[in-house]
Order: C-alpha cells, then structure tokens, then sequence
C-alpha cells in the first residue's frame, strides 16, 4: 500500500510539474511575443522620426538658403556703405586741407 500512495503521489507531483511547465511556457512565450512588439514599436518609432527630420529638412532647405542668400547681400551692402562712408570722410578731409590752404581776404 506504501508503493500505492508512493505512486499517487509521484502521478500528483508529475502532474502539478507538468501543470507549472505549462503555466511557464505561457509566460516565456507572452515576454517573447512583448519584447517582439516593443522592438517592432521602436523601429517604426525611429523611421517615424527620421522620416519628420527628412522631410522637414526638404521643406526647410529653400528658406535656409534665402536666409544665407539675403545675410550676404547685408554684408556686401555693410561693405559697400563702409568703403563710401571712408571715402566721404576723405573727401571732407580734403576740403577742410584746401580750405586751409586759401588765403584769408
């Protein structure tokens, strides 16, 4: 009889085993199937992004190169007003030697 309850309680054991296997199985499968769709999530996640970037920079490019266009036209025109202005300053300073140089009446 000791062999009879020995054996009954190896068939309770090996299924309560085979009952915990299952319930693990279940559980490793539900984390693979998680970590599949959060790296499937995070590659589209990142496509999105790199797309926005993409097609941002294409909208954006035409304006940046007015903007670079229109920064160097100041900066000739600064060029320009700087050497008229030096010049004029010469000018005058010639005027004002010549004048000197009149005779007084």
């Amino acid at each position: 009889m000791d062999t009879d309850q020995d054996i009954a309680e190896l068939k309770r054991m090996v299924a309560e085993s085979l009952e915990i296997a299952k319930d693990t199985n279940k559980a490793v499968h539900s984390l693979r199937r998680s970590a599949r769709f959060e790296m499937v999530s995070r590659v589209i996640y990142w496509i999105i992004i790199l797309g926005i970037l993409g097609v941002s920079y294409t909208f954006v490019t035409p304006y940046l190169t007015q903007l670079e266009q229109a920064y160097s036209s100041l900066q000739s025109n600064l060029n320009k007003a700087q050497t008229t202005t030096t010049g004029a300053q010469n000018y005058l300073q010639n005027v004002q030697n010549a004048v000197k140089k009149i005779p007084a009446l």
